[in-house]
């Protein structure tokens, strides 16, 4: 009877302390979603929500280690750990070494928060809690940042602008993942209150005025209406969700007030591509990218050193900022050995996912989908050192940690048969 009462209380200080655990992770990412408090300047909550997630992340690794003895150093960390250290020693080649250390502590606090969730939502029943929380965490920041938000800056600037150092590209990608995380317990877990979230959390990436996350958030709830659905109910899931996607992009170029804040966005790519007019933010991407292009041929191996691209575009042009684009910033920044480096592990997890996919897992189909997103994201942004893709990313890993944690598991072998009574 102690013992069972022992065992209650264990089990209960765990749930308080998973508890506790969740919120600081709800927290930090509050944090770095609003970057109000992440820009730099006033970042004590950041920092307070960092350490109190690390902090109680070390508590649970001490019970651990003295339950079992042992501490698993998760892939992802090795992986990005080993990338860190490239990107580090990349100074002894530098084109400008002092300017490697200008995310410095930005890439290690990464390296930290992935090895921090890791070790929380590596289970069956954490994975789907960690996902519900980055679900929660983006309405919320959207929530607060339409409270920080004048209304008639609403539908005139991209959302986001008017209230924060951050970009409104990054607002967009930030929703866009919110969506397709609560698009994905509407359909798989059949929440109903799910499916109106998730087209809010769509609404906010219209009105952010990004391009890039819109296409990216209909083309992700289009392939998880195919992926998630049965046989013989897909034709009609896929002519339901196209047909609201359809009604979606309608009011996007016919509503006044969408069009001012993104249509005219549309219009205005599709005459650059069609030579029938001029496109001033395609024309500056295309050129960074092409500069990008140029530094890589030059240094092929190795690059110019981390965080080196903006200095070298600084000498060429009048003009001091990213690439615009992930991969050509990698290829400039690290080389083709950095390149692969990291990209390496990106493929390894896809296709380890797209295996469970085809066994039929639903959370595997999730992670696919976010893969995806996530490498159509860095055509248009720099997210080697970005916290807020770096959760995603790291996400899709755990699903893996699952599966080897219940490979691992022992199964019992089944009962001697008794023998037969001699008669």
């Amino acid at each position: 009877m102690t013992n069972t009462a022992e065992r209650n209380n264990r089990i209960s200080l765990m749930l308080s302390f998973d508890n506790l655990i969740d919120v600081s992770f709800f927290l930090l990412l509050f944090s770095v979603f609003t970057n109000i408090f992440f820009d730099g300047v006033n970042n004590y909550f950041y920092f307070f929500a960092f350490f109190a997630f690390l902090g109680t992340t070390t508590i649970r690794l001490i019970f651990r280690i003295r339950q079992t003895g042992r501490v698993v150093l998760p892939t992802i960390t090795l992986w990005y750990g080993l990338f860190v250290l490239y990107g580090f020693a990349s100074i002894l080649w530098a084109y400008d070494p002092s300017a490697c250390f200008h995310v410095t502590s930005r890439i290690i606090q990464c390296l930290i928060i992935q090895f921090c969730m890791a070790q929380n939502y590596s289970s069956k029943t954490a994975l789907p809690r960690c996902l519900k929380i980055i679900a929660f965490a983006s309405v919320m920041s959207s929530i607060y940042m339409l409270s920080q938000t004048p209304l008639d800056h609403l539908f005139k600037n991209p959302f986001g602008s008017a209230s924060s150092s951050l970009n409104p590209n990054m607002f967009g990608v930030i929703y866009s993942f919110g969506a397709l995380i609560t698009y994905f317990f509407a359909c798989h877990h059949h929440k109903k209150l799910a499916y109106p979230i998730a087209f809010y959390l769509v609404f906010m990436v219209i009105i952010t005025g990004s391009r890039k996350s819109t296409i990216i958030v209909l083309l992700g709830i289009l392939l998880l209406s195919v992926l998630l659905t049965q046989r013989r109910y897909r034709f009609l899931r896929l002519l339901i969700t196209l047909g609201a996607v359809l009604l979606i992009l309608y009011l996007i170029m016919t509503v006044p007030e969408l069009y001012a804040v993104l249509g005219r966005r549309f219009d205005s790519m599709l005459g650059f591509f069609t030579n029938t007019e001029e496109d001033y933010s395609m024309t500056l991407r295309l050129t960074f990218m092409r500069v990008a292009k140029d530094i890589f041929m030059e240094n092929f191996f190795f690059g110019v050193g981390i965080i080196n691209f903006h200095v070298v575009l600084g000498t060429l042009m009048n003009s001091s900022t990213y690439a615009h684009n992930n991969y050509y910033e990698l290829l400039a920044d690290l080389g083709l050995v950095g390149f692969v480096l990291y990209y390496s592990y990106y493929v390894y997890v896809a296709i380890a996912t797209f295996r469970r996919a085809l066994l039929g897992s639903q959370y595997a189909k999730l992670m696919l989908t976010l893969i995806l997103a996530i490498l159509l994201c860095d055509f248009g942004i720099i997210s080697f050192y970005t916290i807020q893709v770096n959760v995603i990313f790291t996400c899709t890993t755990l699903l893996l940690s699952v599966c080897e944690v219940r490979r691992r598991t022992p199964v019992p072998a089944p009962a001697p048969q008794a023998l037969p009574a001699a008669e």
